[in-house]
């Protein structure tokens, strides 16, 4: 295209089309907004019944496995994946209630259930934590008697071991995967048997990762994409790269890669009590990885995105917004 004020305007329009609609530019590195909270849904937020919940008010460590799971995922990044990688209305989807559907194989944390329900997508998840899945069926319950939606996103919980998704019953109905899934022995998340805590070696772990990824790849239609939310391990002195043995069992279960975004968390526990920094030579992780796969058939990826004439159509047909800060956050 030539450079000329018509397509320096053009590109303009198309840029501020792309921030009202997604809150920013999207680039590698996006800042976890641990301001943005659930909003309400019915009489009380989901924020308000995970307060009533077994799991309210633990203490999170990644580096201590003697504490039970509390990380929570980032509303704001959640959010922006379900905008820019999954669509709203969708044809045979898992429901048939033309919203479309939402996979997640590790259910446990709820903050993925309420944010693909408040975004208007049906959810499926797997969990085998009976408290988490308990927790999560009272939040579903909240969320889904929103009656002022004119749709209703619909939610199915499956307590259950995720080595055994149906993949029959699912098979090719989701349109999208978002999740992230234990860290091994990093973390405790229950006292189930069948807790990935309890696999003996890495090795063994990853293994089972895999097989579990390619379930999803049988759960998800043509050209969907899958997020998956992910840090490297360091367990005593032994660092494991958690994120880059993610992306060969994506592969492996036949994604191809898409993307990978760094969150920026903002702040590390490790930067407060610093002492273990300096005695180790190890550096405090305020990030995290979002892996961004697509199932695609074909011997090549699809583009499925607006071609630049069609962005400039929609930029043409918004509203003109004055004094758009590219840092600020719709979500």
């Amino acid at each position: 295209m030539a450079k000329n004020e018509d397509g320096l305007s053009d590109s303009q329009e198309i840029r501020a089309y792309i921030i009202s609609t997604f809150g920013f530019i999207p680039s590698s590195i996006m800042k976890a907004d641990w301001s943005v909270r659930v909003e309400r849904a019915g009489n009380k937020t989901a924020l308000d019944v995970r307060k009533e919940g077994p799991y309210w008010g633990t203490r999170f460590s990644i580096s201590d496995a003697s504490r039970e799971h509390q990380g929570d995922f980032p509303h704001n990044i959640c959010r922006f994946f379900l905008k820019y990688l999954c669509p709203e209305v969708s044809e045979n989807s898992f429901f048939n209630n033309g919203l479309a559907s939402v996979f997640d194989p590790f259910a446990g944390h709820d903050s993925r259930l309420s944010d693909v329900s408040i975004m208007g997508r049906n959810y499926v998840g797997y969990d085998i934590c009976h408290k988490y899945m308990e927790n999560n069926r009272r939040i579903a319950t909240s969320l889904t008697s929103n009656k002022l939606m004119d749709k209703i996103p619909q939610i199915e919980l499956n307590e259950c071991d995720s080595r055994f998704i149906d993949t029959e019953k699912y098979a090719e109905k989701f349109d999208f995967s978002i999740t992230s899934p234990p860290f091994w022995k990093a973390e405790s998340y229950g006292p189930e048997s069948g807790q990935l805590f309890n696999v003996g070696t890495y090795e063994q772990f990853m293994s089972i990762l895999g097989g579990i990824f390619q379930s999803c790849w049988k759960t998800l239609k043509d050209n969907s994409f899958m997020v998956v939310e992910v840090n490297d391990l360091r367990l005593g002195t032994i660092f494991y790269p958690f994120h880059a043995d993610t992306i060969k069992q994506l592969q492996l279960a036949g994604f191809s890669m898409h993307d990978l975004i760094i969150c920026d968390f903002g702040n590390s526990f490790q930067q407060i009590f610093c002492s273990e920094l300096l005695r180790s030579k190890t550096v405090a992780k305020r990030h995290s990885y979002f892996l961004v796969a697509q199932k695609h058939i074909g011997k090549t990826p699809v583009f499925t995105g607006q071609k630049r004439e069609e962005l400039l159509e929609l930029a043409k047909e918004m509203p003109k917004l004055e004094n758009i800060n590219p840092q600020s956050s719709l979500f």
